[in-house]
């Protein structure tokens, strides 16, 4: 039996730099993939309601691959690396050390270098960046996405 595959989209579209994952979330959504896709630039996750979103996930797909997107900031990946591994992320990081990590997988683009006005950062990232980078993340995606459902 095929686990389901969840992805939460963690961001928030009124940021540039955060927008990030939303947008992956619109392409994912537009590439009709077999998945379930939480998390656009029209509903946004973000740290107030990613809870909300974990508990339903767990309720609502139980025994699925969770896998959590979000933008980051590095103090030495350079940026333009999409971060995957087994440990889910952790959203908001930058601005609270304690962020819990949430999901099976994460996927992390850097957008910028960690400064001591991350939100600053954020919010100076080019638009047409995030675009771009959307996009590569999204197909890199669809690529697994389709390398797993037709390995299982």
């Amino acid at each position: 039996m095929n686990r389901q595959i969840v992805f939460l989209c963690i961001g928030s579209s009124s940021v540039s730099g955060d927008s990030l994952a939303p947008k992956i979330g619109d392409n994912l959504i537009k590439m009709g993939l077999p998945c379930y896709v939480y998390g656009t630039t029209q509903n946004n996750i973000n740290q107030k309601n990613v809870s909300n979103y974990i508990n339903f996930v767990h309720k609502v797909h139980k025994n699925s691959i969770l896998i959590c997107i979000d933008s980051g900031v590095s103090k030495s990946l350079p940026i333009g690396t999409v971060r995957v591994q087994n440990t889910g992320v952790s959203p908001g990081k930058a601005l609270n050390s304690a962020a819990k990590k949430v999901g099976d997988i994460g996927i992390v683009g850097v957008v910028g270098y960690h400064t001591n006005n991350i939100i600053g950062t954020l919010s100076s990232v080019n638009e047409a960046f995030i675009i771009n980078f959307s996009d590569y993340i999204a197909n890199l995606i669809k690529k697994g996405v389709d390398a797993f459902y037709n390995y299982t």
